[in-house]
Formats: C-alpha cells, structure tokens, sequence
C-alpha cells in the first residue's frame, strides 16, 4: 500500500524545491568572497552619486 503524502510532507517538499529553484531574479552568491565584491560595487556605486 502507498503511503498518502501528508500536508506536512508536501509543504516541505515545497519549500525545499523553492531553495532548490529560487526565482531567477534572486540571485544569492553562496560564496562569501562574492558577497563581499558585490557590497564594494554596491557602496562605490551609491557612494559616487
């Protein structure tokens, strides 16, 4: 017999799938070096106007 997949279960696939998939305009570098590059970008580029 198969087990029924709960709510539980399904939400939790779900949302593993999300962090699998994150939406394409999210963009999140799991590379603390690359984080620190994109906030000096970031700083030169707000600090430069």
């Amino acid at each position: 017999m198969d087990a029924i997949p709960t709510q539980r279960a399904t939400d939790d696939r779900r949302h593993l799938d999300r962090l699998r998939a994150p939406d394409s305009d999210v963009a999140v570098p799991s590379n603390p070096a690359a984080l620190e590059s994109v906030a000096r970008l970031l700083a030169q580029a707000f600090s430069a106007r």
